[in-house]
């Protein structure tokens, strides 16, 4: 294992999540929604996918939101 990869790699994703977290807390409450909301709807559509390809079915309480949703 190259331990300098790994430490890249992991100043890397600290560095994403800070700058992420600065730009979250400056938004307003209704785009925090917004993102949150575009967030729930990226994740169903990956869940959807590892099922067309044989993984895992998805989620009762996630087939739940799509029927809420109008999906």
């Amino acid at each position: 294992m190259n331990t300098n990869s790994e430490k890249e790699a992991i100043e890397d994703l600290k560095r994403r999540k800070e700058n992420f977290r600065a730009f979250t807390h400056s938004l307003s409450p209704t785009e925090k929604i917004r993102q949150l909301e575009l967030l729930q709807k990226r994740y169903y559509e990956l869940l959807k996918a590892r099922e067309e390809n044989g993984g895992r079915k998805i989620p009762e309480k996630w087939r739940k939101w799509r029927d809420a949703q109008n999906i």
